[in-house]
């Protein structure tokens, strides 16, 4: 195929040759393999900017997974440290109740316990107080008896 070159001459001559217009299938092929190769070119630094773009996400995704991963694990440490620290002080609360209980309960008896050792002891003073009245007053009673029945028998005796 063969195109005229402006006003004059032939394709294929140096005149020619460099004109847009004048072309031979030769140069057209080459242009055509010049234009796929860029397109291949084109595509692959597609490609690999592509895979870049995914390998640079993906990296992007695991990091933020493991920061998540990360954050997820130190609310439960910190939740874990909480429930560990209520429930030892609830445990050391019940254990001070049960020491203040028990130790209001000892010293409830204790003071029974007195209160009864010192009402023994007084209801003994008194029964033996009683009992020493009662012995004083018999003795009185027996020493009047001997004085009365003395009196009447020596006059009796000395009659």
């Amino acid at each position: 195929m063969r195109l005229t070159c402006g006003a004059t001459g032939q394709c294929g001559t140096t005149r020619c040759d460099t004109t847009p217009l004048c072309q031979t299938p030769a140069t057209h092929a080459t242009t055509i393999l010049i234009i796929i190769i860029l397109i291949i070119i084109i595509i692959l630094i597609l490609t690999i900017i592509t895979i870049i773009i995914i390998i640079i996400i993906i990296i992007i995704i695991i990091i933020i997974i493991i920061i998540i991963i990360i954050i997820i694990i130190i609310i439960l440490v910190i939740i874990t440290i909480i429930i560990i620290i209520i429930i030892i002080t609830i445990i050391i609360i019940i254990i001070i109740i049960i020491i203040t209980i028990t130790i209001i309960i000892i010293i409830i008896i204790i003071i029974i316990i007195i209160i009864i050792i010192i009402i023994i002891i007084i209801t003994i003073i008194i029964i033996t107080i009683i009992i020493i009245i009662i012995i004083i007053i018999i003795i009185i009673i027996i020493i009047i008896i001997i004085i009365i029945k003395v009196k009447f028998i020596i006059p009796i005796l000395l009659s």
